[in-house]
């Protein structure tokens, strides 16, 4: 993972960060897995997105503009984000940033102290783009395409 404030500094810096090697690539494997089984159970094959790309489109509530599907609550995610290394760079972060806040800071807020150790899990939607080649074949024009921008 490297010198984790200099991933704070770029996080301060840029409002994002990739951080390295936080997970195995044994539990990386699991989620791609898991998350290949949930597309599959709601009709999406990964292996053949040529005759099954379509079925995500039932998977938004965008239409499937972006690549977002609702997909919020499966196993895997919520092993994701209850992971103890994530939870621990998250609290780095917000504790250099959040609990650190002055009234000009970029990371200032209306609700005072921030305690870095109490957090709350925040479920969103994934993120899943197929080849714009696939998706192009889902419409007659962009507007009808499957995924049609990067929302």
């Amino acid at each position: 993972m490297g010198d984790l404030n200099c991933y704070i500094e770029q996080f301060i810096r840029y409002g994002v960060v990739v951080i390295p090697s936080v997970l195995s690539m044994e539990e990386v494997s699991s989620a791609l897995d898991s998350l290949k089984l949930s597309l599959l159970t709601k009709g999406c094959d990964v292996a053949d997105l040529e005759n099954t790309a379509s079925s995500l489109t039932k998977l938004s509530s965008t239409g499937g503009s972006g690549g977002i599907l609702d997909i919020f609550y499966e196993e895997w995610k919520l092993r994701l984000n209850e992971h103890s290394a994530i939870v621990s760079i998250m609290q780095e972060l917000w504790r250099a940033t959040y609990a650190a806040s002055t009234d000009s800071s970029d990371f200032s807020h209306p609700y005072g102290q921030f305690d870095p150790n109490q957090g709350y899990m925040y479920i969103d939607r994934v993120c899943y783009r197929v080849p714009s080649e696939i998706s192009s074949r889902q419409g007659t024009s962009k507007k009808k395409q499957l995924q049609r921008s990067l929302t």
